[in-house]
């Protein structure tokens, strides 16, 4: 009896054993495949974009979720670099899902400024970060030279406003379709006008002109229009 009971204990030890390596190696497997398939429990896409304007360039990362049920956090570092290497990061730390960058628009770094982003989350039941994936985007900038000839004086100013238009065959991103008032010159009107008149182009979109660019005037003849922009690659 005494060896039966003993026997007994052994095998509801082992049991007791076997049941609890199951549940460890249960748990180990659930958290493994939380991290790695994060997009269990949510659905994540994550995305970089990139315009501008006549003053700077602007670009973002950004994750998103349209269903968070596990209370992940996400974390994006984004880089914007210029065509001569100029560049702007900015991490968000798990703080916000979406990073902004920017940089400023100089006329001597003309061509396309890259946005490139990398894609962190935080899954908190696994206590672990995740890499995502990185996105991509580009806009391209120049600048628009318009050589403007003098051709009157414009009569419906309420004062006298010197009249310029485009030479012929002007061909530019920014040409200016009711051509280009300028005032006197110690009473007169010079004879041209150049305005420079910077522009931006977000990937797979149309080139988007300022209303008025920057205009010098002189009695120099400019005698062509030319775009300043870095090369399409």
């Amino acid at each position: 009896m005494i060896r039966n009971n003993r026997v007994g204990s052994r095998q509801r030890w082992w049991k007791y054993i076997t049941r609890l390596s199951f549940i460890f190696s249960a748990t180990i497997v659930f958290f493994s495949v939380m991290a790695a398939t994060p997009a269990l429990g949510q659905s994540t896409s994550w995305y970089s974009d990139a315009w501008g304007d006549d003053l700077y360039l602007y670009g973002s990362g950004t994750s998103e979720s349209s269903y968070n049920y596990w209370s992940h956090e996400f974390r994006v570092v984004s880089t914007m670099t210029s065509p001569n290497g100029r560049t702007a990061t900015y991490d968000t730390a798990y703080s916000s899902a979406t990073a902004y960058v920017s940089l400023d628009f100089d006329e001597n770094d003309t061509g396309f400024y890259d946005v490139n982003s990398i894609h962190y989350d935080y899954c908190p039941m696994a206590n672990q970060e995740i890499y995502y994936g990185s996105s991509y985007a580009r806009v391209r900038v120049g600048v628009s030279v318009i050589c403007n000839s003098f051709r009157g004086i414009d009569p419906n100013e309420p004062i006298n406003k010197c009249h310029y238009e485009p030479v012929e065959g002007c061909l530019v991103n920014c040409v200016p379709r009711s051509g280009n008032n300028g005032p006197m010159q110690n009473g007169i009107c010079l004879l041209f006008a150049q305005e420079r008149r910077r522009w931006t182009q977000r990937e797979g979109g149309g080139v988007q002109c300022p209303q008025a660019g920057v205009t010098y005037y002189s009695n120099t003849n400019c005698y062509d229009c030319l775009e300043i922009v870095g090369p399409y690659q």
